[in-house]
């Protein structure tokens, strides 16, 4: 494919890998720069977090054009998606739909239609968290109402106050969604019509408690398993890239740029002018070293 692609534009295979690589990183940094811009962030002041099969690969490149100077590629980055299916708390969320003004709900049959959808969530999750070892009584109830101005088509989802919902939670409710409002749009409109469109129950496991991740003193150099040459884009020529396996890296490890950290599932790419370091939950911290590269 890639020397059809080259042959056609008169380009080697290597340029044509390269042309077809810069590209897809183009797109990729101009998408972060729209979203930055959407929400006046500054890239430089991100930290860039790598995860999936492909973006260890292109991270350092695609930090370069957007002047990010520290990347995240987390321990398992290739199957992350994977790794949270499997931590995530088992949960089940019941939603029924019942438009109509915030100001005329009827209580009653409210609160008694909110207690049959969670008793209905509860019959799903509760046998699960016992098999796992986590009791009934220690499942999470999140109750949210999604919300809208009369007449808009969409809406905002509100979470609801635990106990009964009673006119004072409903003013609560109501309270919420014009902050919620006014946090997503800019504004709130006084004296609107506020209608609910949809009211929903989620019960879950607690989620599993996070490891923190420390950032050590730098180590010695990690001994590379072996080498490979490597076309640079950014320079322009080919070089010999260190090889490491992830994971016989031990905590406080430094990789000097260029090199590749090779796994099972994707492999980082460190370039030259950048160094990699492991922290203590195995997740690579690549930092910019030269800003010249």
């Amino acid at each position: 494919l890639l020397q059809g692609v080259g042959a056609t534009l008169g380009l080697s295979a290597t340029w044509a890998a390269t042309g077809i690589s810069e590209i897809v990183e183009e797109n990729m940094a101009n998408a972060a720069r729209v979203h930055a811009v959407e929400r006046g962030k500054a890239l430089r002041e991100c930290t860039m977090i790598a995860f999936g099969g492909a973006a260890p690969l292109h991270a350092a490149r695609l930090a370069a054009k957007l002047g990010i100077t520290h990347i995240v590629v987390p321990a398992g980055a290739g199957v992350g998606s994977a790794i949270g299916f499997l931590r995530a708390p088992m949960a089940f969320e019941v939603v029924r739909s019942d438009a109509g003004r915030l100001s005329g709900v009827e209580l009653a049959p409210r609160n008694a239609r909110l207690k049959q959808m969670e008793d209905e969530a509860r019959a799903v999750v509760a046998p699960a968290a016992q098999a796992a070892g986590q009791a009934n009584a220690s499942l999470q109830v999140t109750r949210l109402a999604e919300l809208r101005y009369e007449g808009q088509g969409h809406e905002l989802r509100v979470p609801l106050s635990a106990g009964p919902l009673d006119e004072a939670a409903v003013q609560r409710l109501l309270a919420d969604f014009e902050t919620a409002y006014e946090r997503a749009y800019g504004l709130h409109i006084p004296g609107a019509a506020v209608e609910v469109v949809t009211w929903s129950v989620t019960v879950a496991t607690p989620p599993l408690p996070g490891a923190v991740a420390q950032l050590l003193s730098a180590g010695a150099a990690a001994a590379p398993i072996g080498q490979r040459e490597v076309w640079e884009p950014a320079l322009g020529q080919t070089l010999n890239f260190h090889l490491h396996w992830r994971f016989d890296l031990p905590p406080g490890a430094t990789l000097p740029g260029p090199a590749l950290v090779l796994e099972h599932e994707t492999s980082t790419l460190v370039p030259a002018g950048w160094q990699a370091r492991v922290d203590n939950q195995q997740h690579l911290h690549l930092h910019l070293q030269d800003s010249s590269k």
